[in-house]
C-alpha cells in the first residue's frame, strides 16, 4: 500500500521509511538494536571516586555507566554521571557505595523482548536505559544469569525513524555506524579546569556573573560575523596545514566542529603530539586580550588524511559585538577592521600565524536563511605550497 503512495508520489521516501519503521519496530527483538556489553563502558563496584576517576569518568562524555561487582555478569546499578556533583573526591567512596546511596537501579530485559514491549517499560519506568541479559546453561555448573548489552530509548527512536541520531556528543561521521559510537563521545571542555588538580576555581560574586554574561543577542551577533573553515588533509600536498604555532601571535579562535587535530606544545617538534576532537576550543584568550599580546602555546596541525571543520571567531568582531560603542570611537581599530573585511574578499595570505595557508576566499554562503545564518568558507592550501 505504501509503494503505490510513493509510486504517485504521494509520499517521500524518508516519510515511507518512518511510516514502515513505525508499523514493525513494535515486533522486533532488543538483540537486533542492543549494543554488546564488549563495547559498553563499565566500571566495578570497587573503584574510588578521586579526582582521578571523575575526571576520567567525565572525559569518557557518557551520561549513564553501568557498575558491576564481582565480574561483568553482576551489574548491581547505575550511576548517573551528573550525581558526581555530590562526590567528595578527598573522600574516595567507592561507586558501590555510590549506587546504594542513590539507589539507582537496573532495568532488565531478555535478547528475544521485543522494541514495543521495551518502549512501555521505558515510558512508565522513566528510564532511557536497559540491561539485556540471557541464562547461559552452557558447562557442567548450574545455569546463571549472563549480561549480553544494552538498550537505549535512541535506538529504539532510530528504528521507528529509520535513522541514526546524531546528538550534540557525538562525532558526525556518514560511515560511522551505531554499534561503534559509543566511542565516539565527546565532552565539554569547559569545565576541564574545574578537574584539574592543579587548577585552583574562583568564584565569581553575583554583579561579575550578570557582567561577563553574554545573551542570546549578542552570541547570535558574534557567530553571524564568524565563519566556517574547513581543511582537507586528504587533497594537501607537503606538510600538513598548521592552525596555530607555538610563539606566534594569535587573533582569533578556532572550535573544532568536525573531524580532529594534533595538539603540541614543544617547540622541538620531538614531542608526541596529542588528539584534540570535537568541541575543543582554541585560543580563546586571543579574544579578551590586547591587540597582539596573546601568543599561542601550542602548535595546532591537521592531521593527514583527515577532514576537519572549524569554527573561526576573530577577535575584533568579537571586540566590536561586545563593545561597540569602544570600537566606533577609536578610528585605528575601524581602519583595522576595514583591512580585516577587505582581506575576507581579496586574496590575501595571512601572515600572523597561518603562514602557508591563504586567506579563505571563497564568497559568503547565501540562502534564504535569516541574516544570523554563520557565513560558510573553504579554507584551502594553494598549489604552490
Amino acid at each position: 500500500m505504501l509503494e503505490i503512495y510513493v509510486k504517485h508520489n504521494m509520499l517521500d521516501a524518508d516519510e515511507t521509511d518512518i511510516m514502515k519503521g513505525a508499523m514493525h519496530f513494535k515486533t522486533k527483538p532488543v538483540s537486533s538494536v542492543m549494543t554488546p556489553i564488549e563495547s559498553v563502558y563499565t566500571l566495578p563496584g570497587s573503584t574510588k571516586l578521586n579526582l582521578a576517576t571523575i575526571r576520567e569518568i567525565y572525559h569518557r562524555g557518557f551520561s549513564r555507566i553501568p557498575v558491576w561487582g564481582n565480574h561483568i555478569n553482576d551489574i548491581v546499578g547505575i550511576i548517573f554521571v551528573k550525581d558526581l556533583i555530590f562526590a567528595d573526591p578527598t573522600e574516595e567512596t567507592t561507586l558501590l557505595h555510590f549506587v546504594h546511596v542513590f539507589g539507582r537501579g537496573v532495568h532488565r530485559v531478555w535478547p528475544d523482548s521485543t522494541l514495543g514491549d521495551v518502549l512501555q517499560a521505558f515510558k512508565m519506568g522513566r528510564t532511557h536505559l536497559a540491561l539485556v541479559h540471557d541464562v547461559n546453561n552452557a558447562g557442567p555448573g548450574d545455569p546463571y544469569y549472563q549480561t549480553k548489552g544494552v538498550v537505549t530509548l535512541e535506538d529504539i527512536v532510530e528504528e521507528i525513524l529509520q535513522a541514526e541520531i546524531f546528538d550534540e556528543s557525538d562525532a558526525i561521521d556518514a560511515e560511522t555506524h551505531r554499534k561503534n559510537r559509543l566511542s565516539n563521545r565527546s565532552y565539554d571542555t569547559g569545565v576541564s579546569h574545574v578537574l584539574e588538580g592543579s587548577e585552583s576555581a574562583k568564584f565569581l560574586a553575583k554583579p561579575e556573573v550578570v557582567r561577563v554574561a553574554l545573551d542570546a543577542t549578542r552570541v547570535a551577533a558574534i557567530l553571524a560575523k564568524s565563519h566556517i573553515v574547513e581543511f582537507d588533509g586528504n587533497n594537501v600536498e607537503g606538510p600538513p596545514p598548521k592552525l596555530f604555532i607555538h610563539g606566534n601571535v594569535a587573533t582569533f579562535c578556532l572550535v573544532v566542529l568536525h573531524g580532529h587535530v594534533l595538539v603540541s606544545s614543544s617547540t622541538s617538534g620531538n614531542a608526541v603530539p596529542t588528539t584534540a576532537g570535537l568541541w575543543s576550543v582554541f585560543g580563546a584568550n586571543s579574544l579578551i586580550a590586547p591587540d597582539g599580546s596573546f601568543e599561542s602555546d601550542v602548535t595546532v596541525h591537521v592531521p593527514n588524511d583527515v577532514h576537519v571543520r572549524c569554527l573561526r571567531i576573530p577577535r575584533l568582531e568579537f571586540q566590536a559585538t561586545l563593545y561597540p560603542m569602544h570600537i566606533a570611537e577609536n578610528p585605528a581599530v575601524l581602519a583595522e577592521r576595514r583591512l580585516d573585511l577587505q582581506q575576507l574578499v581579496a586574496p590575501t595570505a595571512i601572515s600572523v600565524v597561518i603562514d602557508d595557508i591563504p586567506t579563505p576566499t571563497t564568497a559568503n554562503f547565501q540562502s534564504d536563511m535569516d541574516a544570523t545564518q554563520v557565513a560558510y568558507e573553504l579554507c584551502v592550501k594553494s598549489e604552490s605550497m
